[in-house]
């Protein structure tokens, strides 16, 4: 915790930094006499809290206040020794904590401390959630990374593919996740995890400043991670340290689509994005066909399609005929499909018998996703979470069935494509919050599920043919 005492009576720094020090020990706590020499230190120090003094020579705290705002991130408490309403007016229109009056007793310090760290946990989270949103967005859509504004110098990011149980893992890795989010916010860094699908979570970080400190602190969160989960069969891939977005989304969709590496080697470890360059070059071709139609095949399993199943099943006897029968037997393709299939006993003489009887299973099962219940279950999933970065391929993952058969089966029962859905059931509900609380424009749009408020108001309009802000301006006219 790095915190800025701006005063220009040490008596007061003095007394604020002993009451400071008893519930903040390890706090590096700065000292300065005016608001000059507060800008000065802020902008190398990077403080997490800053109580400044309202006047001070050459530079008071509010004109400091001022001159930072959009330039220093930190929580501001503001300190007097006179209670003045337009002083705590205008400490309310910058945002800051809090208006205290002196002398300040422990008891106020420590309940106006308390306060900056939830609403810096909470302005956090926030930009957490909105990276998260931003970033699935872009990949599931591949539109334009240059729309991807991240604040960091460099980026780094970790692809883990989940074999097994994976609605089950992926709930308690989301935890997991969650906590080692809420941990590294204390390192500055603003990392955030985004479940891409029901087998895949990336988890993302800047490296704001010290880049090589923060990728070492990066490994050290993985690291952690990997021991937590250590009964779940994950196969990692980072990325390299990258210095543009651009760079960091090529990099992950390019180990998304070699992921089936881990079938061959390395299988539930973790592995560079240049090793697995350097096995698509070196590992002969028979060997990453066959990977790449066994995950293909677990893939069409969840999906439930029968007739697709039936061809890749083909492709995998024909490419298995031109294996040696050591290549085959030294492979991990057994190991991942004892993951995926713990109940069969894997090896080459049952191989086509176990894959005969699951496609059996698919062929009984495939008429339940041709009829209503799908559709059901997704409607109440969007009716429920749609202010979540939903996309046509992530719910198809999610209830296990092909993302053009979901649309289509979708569109035959509702009249209405699932993203038009989406958008009504965002702006019925924006529209509601509009009438209802006192939340901008802007505001409501976020919390609704749209990073853009120009499309929100767009959308509006098409829906309602009015704006956002009409609705704003008749209530405030009534």
């Amino acid at each position: 915790m790095r915190i800025i005492l701006a005063d220009d009576e040490a008596v007061v720094r003095f007394a604020l930094k002993s009451m400071l020090m008893q519930f903040c020990k390890n706090a590096e706590i700065k000292e300065v006499e005016n608001g000059e020499e507060l800008l000065q230190t802020a902008y190398g120090f990077h403080p997490d809290i800053i109580f400044a003094d309202i006047k001070m020579p050459e530079m008071t705290g509010l004109e400091a206040l001022e001159a930072g705002e959009g330039k220093i991130e930190a929580q501001w408490i503001i300190l007097s020794g006179y209670s003045e309403f337009e002083y705590a007016r205008t400490c309310i229109r910058h945002g800051v904590v809090d208006y205290l009056l002196k002398p300040i007793s422990y008891e106020e310090l420590r309940a106006v401390y308390d306060k900056a760290m939830r609403q810096r946990r909470q302005k956090f989270i926030d930009m957490m959630e909105k990276s998260r949103n931003d970033f699935l967005y872009l990949l599931s859509n591949e539109r334009s990374e240059k729309d991807y504004n991240r604040m960091g110098t460099y980026i780094i990011a970790e692809v883990m593919v989940i074999d097994g149980d994976a609605a089950q893992e992926m709930a308690l890795m989301e935890k997991e996740m969650t906590d080692i989010c809420a941990e590294a916010f204390s390192e500055e860094d603003i990392p955030f995890w985004a479940k891409y699908n029901d087998s895949i979570c990336i988890f993302v970080c800047e490296l704001q400043r010290e880049k090589w400190e923060r990728e070492k602190r990066f490994s050290f969160c993985m690291k952690s991670l990997r021991a937590k989960l250590s009964q779940i069969c994950i196969t990692s891939y980072r990325t390299e340290i990258c210095s543009s977005a651009e760079q960091l989304f090529r990099q992950i969709r390019q180990i998304i689509n070699l992921k089936y590496f881990r079938l061959l080697l390395r299988f539930g470890s973790t592995s560079g994005i240049k090793e697995l360059e350097e096995q698509l070059v070196s590992t002969e071709t028979e060997r990453l066909t066959l990977a790449e139609h066994m995950e293909l095949f677990v893939k069409i399993d969840r999906e439930q399609d029968y007739m697709h199943g039936v061809h890749i099943m083909q492709r995998i006897e024909n490419t298995v005929e031109f294996l040696k029968m050591d290549a085959l037997d030294e492979s991990k393709i057994f190991d991942f499909l004892k993951i995926v299939y713990p109940g069969m006993v894997w090896n080459r003489e049952t191989l086509f018998w176990n894959m005969g009887q699951i496609l059996d299973q698919m062929k009984e099962g495939a008429g339940l996703k041709n009829g209503l219940d799908v559709i059901k279950k997704v409607k109440e999933y969007i009716d429920t979470y749609y202010q979540k970065p939903i996309t046509v391929q992530w719910l198809a993952g999610k209830f296990h069935i092909s993302p053009n058969y979901l649309s289509m089966l979708f569109k035959k029962e509702t009249s209405v494509n699932i993203v038009k859905y989406i958008n009504q059931m965002r702006i019925k509900e924006g529209e509601h919050l509009l009438r209802n609380t006192d939340l901008s424009v802007k505001a409501v749009a976020e919390k609704v599920g749209f990073s853009s408020t120009r499309y929100f108001s767009k959308l509006f309009f098409e829906q309602y043919q009015c704006y956002p802000s009409d609705i704003r301006r008749k209530q405030r006219s009534e």
